[in-house]
């Protein structure tokens, strides 16, 4: 628990924090970077390598192709369609030994010069299985070499491709294509004679094409059937000559795959190692950019942090001077202008503070004199409410009930104009002082005026400024009183139960707006009186101490359509 406690408040430390901010601030970005780069990098490598290495293995498609081509060719000539194969058809027609020995030389003539011309092609001879026997080929083969005996690639319309395999020739071990495609001789004294057209691709021409040099890594050259069963591996000098199976048999390798329209396919394997070495190099580099970063950042935040601390140190050691009112104490200054500009700042605030301690002390000697001033202050209004009270007495020895009553209502008026129990009371207290108002006036003007109460029960309990309400009224008094019939009404309610709306409207001669700036611009030593004669000034003043922008005053008057004042307070709200 303690360990939680100490790493909990080590990390409301500034020293903490900026580390994190400048550890933060170095791995962010360089992640972002690694990221962006990573991909960009890794796709244009792979990109790069997997279009060449494609573009290579379909080029080596395409010159397998043209292998398997020439060998179909070559085996048209040779067949009853060519001009070999008319020849061949000839030779077994003819009886006369000297004719067939003639025949046989221009065939075997034909033969070679076909392979000469077509430098794609090797053996080439008639094979007769019944006989076991090659004839008219262009080189020795092997004995007891049947064609058939080798795995087929593919199969057309009327020939038979097999391979790769090895060659026939008799003192070579090449790897080749080959086709067979079968000849319809004629009978001859009625005995049917098998025989097929038999041709290799050259002895090189396999080697040469499947070469995996050209891809620039290590890989390797493998050939599909149409099932998708390895039948060669061009890399492999001990078993070249597939058995079959699947790719599974070749791991750690990415392949490439390029398919002919036969079905047959040649594929590409590269290692997944030499394949990947591109991305491998700019990890390890940019891994190195890393944590070279990292410890500059570690570096520079060693430096940053003594170029704060430093300054940070004098400003606490200022502020314990302070403690110890040691004013007059010199704070050295630092080599940082923020750090200078709060160090002057400080100095400033201090000299200022001492000032306010000494002004406070003033103030304080002082205090007594004005506490005995306020009780002088209080002995007049005590003198006041005495003297009152003994008019009352006497009025009411002598029976005058009206002087009695007079006094009574005077009191109360002064009393609650006068009093100390605070500056908040509620709507109900106010009114009740506002009726005693009111008595006292109509004794004055006779009863010449009526008002009207509209209050709104919910709001008897809301608290409003004392003597809010009793200069809006005494205004209405003074300026709505020219006949023997003024009326005055005087609303309170509650507005979207936010506000306070308190409205004291009358029915007198009303002001022109230059007789309402004349009203609102006087002070209250200058204005008319009435009654008590603080004037609508006050009530102004009132709204900006205790409500600020939040307290509104507004009035309307004009020429014989009597005046209106509204202002609206909002509740739950006052100054302390």
């Amino acid at each position: 628990m303690s360990v939680l406690r100490w790493v909990k408040y080590k990390s409301k430390s500034l020293k903490y924090r900026l580390f994190v901010l400048q550890f933060l601030g170095v791995i962010i970005p360089l992640s972002l970077l690694g990221y962006a780069s990573y991909s960009t990098i890794y796709s244009m490598l792979i990109n790069n390598i997997d279009e060449g290495i494609q573009n290579t293995l379909v080029q080596v498609r395409k010159d397998l192709e043209d292998t398997l081509s020439s060998l179909d060719y070559a085996s048209l000539e040779l067949s009853f369609e060519g001009s070999i194969g008319q020849k061949m058809s000839e030779y077994f027609r003819s009886e006369d030994q000297v004719e067939k020995r003639r025949i046989a030389g221009e065939i075997e003539q034909n033969v070679t010069l076909v392979n000469y011309t077509n430098k794609s092609l090797g053996v080439m001879a008639y094979y007769f299985p019944n006989r076991e026997q090659f004839l008219f080929r262009n080189i020795e083969v092997m004995n007891d070499y049947n064609p058939f005996d080798n795995k087929v690639f593919m199969k057309s319309k009327d020939a038979i491709f097999f391979g790769p395999h090895r060659s026939a020739y008799r003192y070579g071990k090449h790897t080749v294509f080959s086709v067979v495609k079968q000849l319809h001789l004629p009978a001859v004294a009625g005995d049917q004679q098998p025989a097929y057209v038999y041709i290799e691709s050259n002895f090189n021409k396999l080697q040469t094409t499947l070469n995996v040099s050209r891809y620039g890594m290590t890989s390797i050259h493998l050939l599909a059937d149409s099932a998708g069963r390895i039948v060669f591996n061009a890399s492999d000098t001990e078993s070249a000559y597939g058995t079959g199976k699947g790719l599974e048999s070749f791991p750690n390798y990415h392949f490439f795959y390029s398919s002919s329209d036969q079905g047959w396919q040649v594929i590409a394997g590269v290692k997944e190692d030499e394949y990947r070495k591109g991305i491998v190099n700019w990890f390890r580099s940019f891994s190195m950019i890393v944590i070279v970063s990292v410890m500059l950042s570690f570096l520079f935040f060693w430096f940053l942090w003594r170029m704060i601390y430093r300054p940070m140190k004098e400003i606490v050691k200022a502020i314990g001077a302070m403690e110890a009112t040691h004013f007059d104490k010199s704070i050295p200054g630092s080599s940082v202008l923020e750090f200078d500009l709060i160090l002057n700042r400080f100095s400033g605030m201090r000299s200022r503070v001492a000032s306010l301690l000494t002004e406070v002390e003033n103030k304080e000697r002082l205090r007594g004199k004005l506490e005995v001033e306020k009780v002088l202050h209080q002995i007049s209004p005590h003198f006041l409410y005495n003297s009152l009270n003994t008019i009352q007495w006497l009025a009411k020895i002598h029976g005058n009930d009206e002087i009695n009553r007079l006094v009574i209502v005077l009191t109360r008026v002064l009393r609650y104009n006068l009093g100390k129990e605070g500056s908040f009371v509620t709507v109900e207290e106010e009114l009740d002082a506002l009726q005693d108002y009111i008595e006292l006036q109509s004794i004055r003007y006779d009863y010449r005026f009526a008002v009207h109460f509209q209050i709104d029960e919910e709001t008897k309990q809301d608290l409003i400024p004392r003597f809010i309400i009793q200069p809006l009224l005494e205004n209405a008094l003074y300026h709505g009183m020219d006949d023997e019939n003024g009326k005055i009404a005087l609303e309170v309610r509650r507005v979207h139960r936010e506000q306070l709306q308190i409205v004291v409207s009358d029915n007198g001669p009303g002001m022109s707006p230059l007789e309402l700036d004349r009203l609102l611009g006087q002070n209250i030593q200058d204005q008319h009186r009435s009654g008590l004669g603080i004037g609508l000034n006050y009530v102004i003043q009132i709204l900006q101490s205790c409500y600020g922008a939040d307290g509104i005053f507004h009035i309307e008057s004009l020429p014989d359509q009597g005046t209106k004042v509204s202002i609206w307070l909002p509740l739950g709200r006052k100054s302390t």
